[in-house]
């Protein structure tokens, strides 16, 4: 019996789900979890969605109610990973007794550079750890030799990362961060890394006339509706995208349905007087808080578009999959990994296209996705098909037991 703690210490957005769905997937046979969090009220529904007739133990910790969450500058950066890296110990430490055969991150990027210079947090207990926010390849591995300093500097802390002698295995959901280090990574430690296809739950599509019926009875068949879906931030471009609502060019059929949590900076931005006089017209429909399963069926189902608008995120949206299954077009972010996989796979088109006014029809946008779309639809759906929970899941298994 392998007895594995698993610690994530923010259950918002993607996180909630990845750690629900790992904790699903491992739990049982020969592995025992314990899951270790931060207190909240977030954490009673957690246990809900677990489950009552699952095993495993979540250990909510107090000594940090709450973690920095202000960004603005290097140095709150830096502030905000060393709050986590001393959470990832002084959390460990209150049950090293335990005796755990294996720490396991669903979200490493928190910890990974202090990790590199002050070490493991975890004793010589063995660690795993999924990252999904490391970019310093994107500018480098296209020869931009003016790349920041500060990309050199995280490549030189993520090697040192690798060579952490208790670290078992480094988890990317990038296939070009697993390129990149095989051209300028040793391989004695490169072999840390590997390839882990971004996972997406499996769905219920729904009938569109009753799902529109369900989610709003003043939609109608001829609105076409653009979904924001997940944690509400700004970060997701909703700004550009209230802009072309606003445009007096822009189809007024165009509405915007937006699910998911609200940060802080969102709900400010909510007051714009613009935004409000969309709310009041009915172009905005609003559904604040986490979706339950049956709810994520609806939205997606009435939907015919979602947003992946991100400003300058260089990583993976599980949205931008999510809705692929769906068979929902997207508007994407051309940069980083969700402009390289719309480019290779053809998800819809690049939300660059709103800021030119011969897209402000229904029709015009419905041409334009259609356009994007008609190629690689074969690749589409076995890219699809390859990014499920349980081939995830039976990888980690696989390397747990070899721990």
């Amino acid at each position: 019996m392998k007895k594995v703690l698993i610690i994530e210490p923010v259950l918002t957005g993607h996180h909630y789900n990845y750690l629900l769905n790992i904790a699903k997937g491992l739990n049982g046979g020969d592995i025992k979890l314990t899951i270790l969090t931060r207190s909240g009220i977030v954490v009673d529904g957690f246990r809900n969605e677990l489950g009552s007739d699952i095993d495993i133990n979540v250990v909510e910790y107090s000594r940090f109610d709450r973690l920095s969450s202000s960004v603005e500058s290097y140095w709150r950066i830096l502030l905000r990973y060393f709050e986590f890296y001393y959470f990832y110990r002084a959390a460990f430490l209150c049950y090293v007794k335990e005796g755990f055969d294996l720490v396991f991150l669903p979200y490493g990027d928190t910890i990974l550079y202090f990790a590199a210079l002050f070490g493991s947090p975890f004793a010589r207990t063995p660690w795993a750890v999924i990252t999904m926010r490391s970019s310093f390849h994107w500018s480098m591995s296209r020869g931009n030799f003016k790349s920041k300093f500060t990309n050199f500097l995280k490549l030189a802390l993520f090697k040192r990362f690798l060579k952490c002698k208790t670290l078992t295995n480094v988890y990317s959901i990038d296939p070009l961060l697993i390129e990149f280090s095989q051209r300028n990574i040793n391989s004695d430690f490169h072999r840390k890394l590997r390839y882990l296809a971004d996972p997406v739950e499996d769905i219920k599509l729904l009938s569109r006339e009753k799902s529109r019926l369900d989610l709003n009875e003043s939609v109608t068949d001829s609105d076409f509706l653009i979904l924001v879906y997940g944690a509400l931030a700004m970060r997701k471009g909703i700004a550009k995208l209230l802009n072309f609502l606003v445009n007096p060019l822009c189809d007024k059929n165009i509405k915007l349905v937006l699910v998911g949590v609200p940060d802080t900076e969102f709900l400010q931005f909510t007051e714009n007087s613009e935004y409000v006089a969309l709310r009041k017209s009915g172009r905005i429909l609003e559904f604040f808080g986490r979706a339950s399963i049956d709810f994520q069926d609806i939205v997606f189902s009435a939907s015919d578009a979602s947003w992946v608008g991100y400003e300058g995120h260089l990583g993976m949206s599980g949205v931008l999959l999510l809705a692929e299954k769906y068979g929902v077009p997207s508007l994407v972010s051309p940069d980083g990994l969700m402009g390289w996989f719309n480019s290779q796979y053809g998800f819809g088109a690049s939300v660059d296209h709103l800021l030119n006014e011969d897209f402000c029809s229904v029709f015009s946008i419905k041409e334009l996705l259609n356009a994007q779309r008609f190629q690689n639809r074969s690749e589409r759906r076995n890219l699809i098909e390859s990014h499920s929970w349980s081939k995830f899941v039976n990888v980690v298994k696989a390397d747990i037991s070899k721990v």
